[in-house]
């Protein structure tokens, strides 16, 4: 649970983003943000470039058509036994209609915890992902998922964020890291562009407000 001083501050950044957003639906021109020029953001986990960033394994990209973003593709393996009371499964024997008995990473606060599900590939390609807008269909090993995902946003390339100096669009993870939220705008003015930029060890994640919002720790 955050302590009271995050508390607090995450209370004054709603205020903040309250109003500016009011500003923003009632005035007529839209608030210009401060801009911090000398400020980093944490990097993306399982990030890269190349696939000498994954130890061997691809670098791959989403969406297809625009490789906005690039993660390192890891396998994960099938189980072979159940070490967990929450687990569907112990092995592929257990499974129907074609799923397969994986181990994920579930998010539970700022950690994880394995967890044994049957599951298959939702999509292969993000033509099938139409379900929202922005759809891209995650590839299988991106952040530690086992198989392909429908996974919605609100950008699909870096020409979609207009709201701000610098824009991007970047894929938004869980708190832990490891589940992906879908592809968002993230601008210089941001307080956060992913959950490692807030304190994770005080509860913080980083919250995404599109269409002129702030991306704020709360």
């Amino acid at each position: 649970m955050p302590n009271s001083s995050a508390a607090m501050r995450s209370f004054n950044r709603r205020i903040i983003t309250t109003i500016l957003l009011s500003t923003v639906a009632c005035g007529d021109e839209t608030p210009t943000p401060v801009v911090d020029a000398g400020k980093t953001f944490a990097p993306h986990p399982a990030t890269c470039e190349t696939t000498e960033d994954c130890q061997g394994n691809s670098c791959s990209s989403v969406p297809e058509s625009a490789a906005t973003f690039f993660a390192c593709e890891v396998p994960v393996v099938e189980a072979t036994q159940s070490v967990n009371p929450q687990d569907e499964c112990s092995s592929t024997a257990d499974c129907t209609m074609g799923l397969k008995c994986f181990p994920i990473a579930e998010c539970q606060g700022v950690s994880t915890t394995p967890v044994n599900r049957c599951v298959k590939d939702e999509c292969t390609s993000d033509a099938e992902c139409t379900a929202q807008p922005n759809g891209v269909c995650g590839f299988a090993g991106m952040f530690s998922y086992p198989v392909r995902q429908c996974i919605y946003g609100s950008c699909m390339t870096n020409s979609d964020c207009t709201d701000g100096q610098n824009g991007v669009c970047t894929m938004v993870l869980q708190s832990c890291g490891f589940e992906a939220k879908g592809l968002h705008c993230a601008y210089d003015h941001d307080e956060c562009q992913s959950d490692g930029d807030c304190n994770l060890i005080g509860g913080e994640t980083c919250a995404f407000f599109d269409a002129g919002g702030i991306n704020i720790c709360e």
